[in-house]
C-alpha cells in the first residue's frame, strides 16, 4: 500500500532526524 511506504518513509525520517539531533545534543 501507499500509505505504507509512505508511513514507513516518514518513520524513518523522523527517527533519522531524532537520531541527528540526539548526536548533534
Amino acid at each position: 500500500t501507499f500509505t505504507k511506504i509512505v508511513k514507513h518513509i516518514y518513520y524513518w525520517c523522523c527517527s533519522r532526524c531524532t537520531r541527528q539531533i540526539h548526536i548533534h545534543r
